[in-house]
């Protein structure tokens, strides 16, 4: 098959999982091609980036940045293409019709992109977030690609996107795309909720390469500290607080515990400042953004993962984090919340514990059971690499992937 990706960014050290479905894809036979709409600016230096030749598949049609990029580059546009293309063009930089989208030229550069390609044609195109499937449905109707449309909805696209832009946003999407892709039960009823038509829609998880992430059983010593690892942008819906009042409430339970912040953002300051104000700021080490090998030796180091996510104040909710789904695969007990996706890979008291967003207390109690109970750590770490293998296995959800789009394109 001949597969488009549409995407924000790419290569994304925050998503991996596209990442890993391109390559898998490669690895199965298919041409794939990669079209950021938002940049490509992260991940560069990702090993599959340079063994796959990724850089060469990947074609940037993000919109220019400032208003004077913008001016600069309709002028080019324009001059270049409008002689052979005036309807066309026009309609793309109409800004009574097409508002903000119009306004940064991001309709206008896309349309001379594509005018621009030697071939458009693809047997799907499998866009990443539901405004990426609804630029693809946009550039179809205008007849600048071809192809079956695959949207895959994570989180924000069903939380912020339509609160913002209200409940209508995906109209269009539903009624011209071809299928629907939520990566999990909880985000497939919130798209049915949006309108979605069921008929269209299929639940894919995202998975990781467990052959990549190697299992070792946690065995804390009782005369050394036990060490919590939390990865993610620090920002709300993170849940970073929480974690941080943990372990807190867990030292002063009389627990060695020693917290390392995998990652960054606008709420880092404060997260600091609130581990100096509980007392803890010897026993939290902020690491800042880390590549995935880096990731995975820190992983490799801990006791535990806390992945205490919360729904923020502006409506956004996480999907299923993959990073959880690494750290179970590698045998790193979880300590998580009732959270969106995040039941459907932690079987409270079985595969890891699950509490209530914002109770830091009851992180802490779970944490303590951990510390506490070697054996139950040693059979949850067993259990959630178990878990991880038969059900988020990226081999097997890549078979599965080929064999839905296969059907897809068959028309079955």
């Amino acid at each position: 098959m001949r597969i488009a990706f549409f995407v924000g960014s790419f290569p994304s050290t925050s998503e991996t999982f596209v990442l890993n479905q391109v390559t898998g894809l490669l690895d199965r036979g298919h041409e794939v091609f990669i079209y950021p709409c938002g940049g490509n600016t992260q991940g560069k230096e990702h090993g599959a980036v340079k063994q796959y030749g990724l850089g060469e598949r990947t074609f940037s049609c993000s919109p220019p940045g400032n208003t004077w990029s913008r001016i600069a580059t309709a002028a080019g546009l324009l001059t270049r293409h409008l002689p052979a293309h005036p309807v066309r063009l026009l309609k793309a930089a109409n800004v009574f019709r097409h508002g903000r989208d119009a306004w940064r030229l991001a309709r206008l550069k896309r349309c001379c992109f594509w005018i621009n390609q030697e071939r458009s044609d693809f047997d799907v195109i499998l866009c990443h977030f539901g405004p990426h499937g609804s630029i693809a449905c946009d550039l179809r109707r205008q007849g600048l690609i071809s192809g079956k449309i695959a949207t895959v909805f994570h989180a924000y696209d069903l939380t912020q996107f339509p609160r913002r832009h209200g409940n209508q946003v995906y109209r269009e999407l539903f009624a011209e795309g071809d299928l629907f892709m939520p990566i999990t039960a909880y985000a497939r009823n919130k798209l049915l909720d949006l309108g979605c038509p069921k008929e269209k829609t299929v639940i894919h998880h995202m998975g990781v390469d467990c052959t990549r992430l190697a299992y070792q059983e946690r065995n804390p010593r009782a005369d050394q500290p036990f060490n919590v690892v939390t990865v993610g942008r620090m920002v709300e819906k993170k849940g970073f607080e929480y974690a941080i009042r943990a372990i807190a409430e867990t030292t002063a339970a009389g627990h060695d515990v020693r917290g390392r912040f995998v990652g960054d953002g606008r709420l880092r300051p404060s997260l600091e400042e609130l581990a100096t104000t509980l007392g803890i700021r010897a026993n939290v080490e902020f690491v800042g953004w880390q590549t995935q090998e880096q990731i995975a030796r820190l992983l490799d180091q801990s006791h535990a993962m806390l992945v205490p996510s919360v729904t923020a104040n502006s409506g956004d909710e996480e999907g299923l984090p993959v990073v959880l789904m690494e750290a179970l695969a590698m045998g790193l007990p979880v300590v998580s919340t009732r959270h969106a996706g995040i039941p459907e890979l932690i079987a409270d008291g079985k595969t890891g514990f699950l509490v209530e967003e914002r109770d830091s207390k009851a992180l802490a109690d779970r944490l303590g059971m951990l510390i506490d109970n070697g054996e139950l750590s040693r059979e949850m770490s067993r259990r959630g690499r178990r878990r991880v293998e038969e059900e988020f296995n990226i081999e097997k959800l890549n078979n599965q992937l080929v064999a839905t789009l296969t059907r897809l394109v068959n028309g079955m």
